[in-house]
């Protein structure tokens, strides 16, 4: 693993060094894995490459940290650019199309790979996150020693992708960079609060999905909220689905799924998570992907929800 992580190191730096322009992309309804590898990488450039034009872009970002405004560039701009995308299995769900203008796309991912796109991948699939490749690869550069700020965006990502170190692909590497990154005088325990602590509507609300929930055939449950619910709450649909794990650590499901109607399509989109059973190829067919217990589906109709349901209970 070691020698992964410091080939693919000197990978990432010939990269940069080839280019004046680097913008970096990730996937839509970004969670705070994307934003931290994003914003990691980022500030990790502004710091020892100062030199080079480093853009950070998409149109959507995450209320669960302190994240920095995104850039707005011309179209022009990426054309003649690096484009690094990050924590995104295939490239419809990057959250600007425009990377494919790009000169060169590198892909660093730690999802199991869907879409073979990028010209250079950094590819370590069942990693616990985007941000723990990160982090070993800077931790593989001795020359460039991580600042707080660096380390701050990258633990995020760890800690949130990790469920708190509790999922069950956290391994020996992720506490390796967590460790590194700690060493970075990080305050643990109020970075803790601020992505996990709950604002009492928050709480109301996972008390409202509480009372929507359906069982489908004892080990599954799930939640289907339309625009009303939505509307009743003031709360968008990424929002919404960001509270799947409400239904998580109850003994009797096995997987949960929350599913949320969007008024643009009329069609509904869905975050599905299990405790053990691979749920991605399930995830798959309905247009959506990602890890092997936690995925996202999209362009449901009412009856594609109930197939989803059929298909992940044949897991079983």
């Amino acid at each position: 693993m070691k020698e992964f992580y410091l080939e693919n190191a000197l990978v990432l730096v010939k990269k940069i060094e080839s280019y004046n322009s680097i913008c970096i992309f990730r996937h839509v309804h970004p969670d705070c894995d994307a934003l931290g590898s994003q914003f990691g990488l980022y500030t990790w450039l502004k710091t020892y490459f100062p030199e080079k034009k480093v853009y950070a872009l998409g149109f959507e970002t995450s209320t669960q940290f302190d994240f920095p405004a995104l850039d707005v560039v011309e179209d022009e701009v990426i054309e003649q650019s690096l484009a690094i995308v990050v924590d995104t299995a295939n490239q419809e769900r990057v959250d600007d199309q425009r990377f494919l203008k790009a000169k060169e796309i590198l892909k660093i991912d730690h999802h199991l790979i869907l879409d073979d796109y990028g010209n250079t991948k950094i590819i370590l699939e069942g990693c616990a996150a985007t941000c723990q490749i990160l982090t070993l690869l800077f931790y593989a550069l001795k020359e460039y020693p991580l600042t707080k700020e660096i380390a701050t965006y990258l633990y995020t990502g760890i800690l949130t992708d990790s469920l708190n170190f509790t999922a069950n692909y956290t391994d020996a590497d992720t506490l390796l960079a967590a460790s590194y990154l700690l060493e970075q005088n990080l305050e643990p325990a109020k970075i803790s609060q601020r992505l996990f602590d709950q604002d009492l509507m928050t709480l109301k609300f996972k008390s409202f999905l509480l009372s929507k929930m359906e069982v489908y055939k004892n080990h599954i449950a799930y939640v289907v909220l339309e625009q009303a619910d939505l509307d009743e709450w003031n709360i968008s649909a990424s929002e919404a689905r960001s509270k799947v794990n409400t239904f998580s650590g109850i003994q009797e499901f096995w997987i949960w799924a929350l599913f949320t109607y969007d008024k643009e399509t009329g069609l509904y989109a869905g975050s599905l998570r299990s405790k053990q059973v691979a749920i991605n190829e399930v995830a798959n067919k309905y247009q959506g992907g990602g890890h092997k217990n936690a995925c996202g589906v999209k362009n449901l109709s009412k009856e594609d929800i109930s197939r989803v349901l059929s298909d992940l209970q044949e897991l079983f």
